[in-house]
């Protein structure tokens, strides 16, 4: 029983420093069209308008660019 607590303690300290050390990729940017964050540096980039978008899939990107699209 006691090796049952010290192993739930060791993962619970390990779950508490990873959520204290965040996330291991760079700086993660959100999807405009889906709203998931992705990693800056594996995300697609696009120019829009002067400012600078970040895409998870070009599947989100082609869906932003029909939803923008003026009728």
């Amino acid at each position: 029983m006691k090796y049952l607590l010290l192993l739930a303690l060791l993962y619970f300290l390990y779950r508490l420093w990873r959520w204290f050390k965040g996330p291991e990729e760079g700086e993660l940017v959100k999807d405009p069209n889906c709203g998931v964050y992705v990693p800056k540096d594996k995300a697609l980039r696009v120019d829009v308008g002067g400012r600078t978008l970040y895409f998870c899939s070009r599947r989100c990107l082609e869906a932003y660019r029909r939803r923008e699209r003026p009728p």
